[in-house]
């Protein structure tokens, strides 16, 4: 408790959301070192409600295969939408390699979800001039055009 009472995010959780917190993250597979290494690296995940925490944790572990591992060296993909962000770049990458694209491993997790649209784009080397008339690759036309 001493850890997380030094957190100044932490301070506005009770010592039962903490625990309630941590009874999560346990239940998911995670140990104490590592509920505690990720509340370290950021510490908003404290705030968030058991079935999100769940949802995110299951799709990145079950769905896209990647060990649950990175999810605490990355706990910060706990605060990405599963709607705009975490499931749109996920297929990608599958689409990707279901067709050989990105061969048969898969990218670092960071490097999918943490970037912005265009730099994730640009990395997978998604948007062709012929593509851009998909959702997409609109919405990060759209931000390339604001950055500048």
């Amino acid at each position: 408790m001493s850890v997380f009472k030094k957190n100044l995010l932490c301070l506005r959780a009770s010592e039962q959301q903490i625990l309630n917190s941590m009874e999560t993250f346990i239940g998911l597979g995670f140990s104490r070192d590592e509920f505690v290494m990720m509340v370290k690296c950021f510490p908003q995940c404290i705030g968030y409600s058991a079935e999100m925490v769940k949802k995110k944790t299951e799709f990145v572990v079950k769905k896209m295969n990647w060990p649950l591992k990175v999810m605490t060296l990355f706990p910060q993909v706990l605060g990405y939408s599963m709607e705009k962000r975490i499931v749109p770049r996920c297929n990608v990458i599958k689409a990707l390699m279901s067709k050989g694209s990105l061969g048969s491993e898969l990218p670092p997790m960071a490097s999918v979800l943490a970037c912005t649209d265009l730099t994730f784009l640009n990395r997978q080397k998604i948007c062709q001039k012929e593509d851009y008339d998909q959702p997409f690759c609109k919405d990060a036309q759209h931000q390339a055009m604001n950055q500048e």
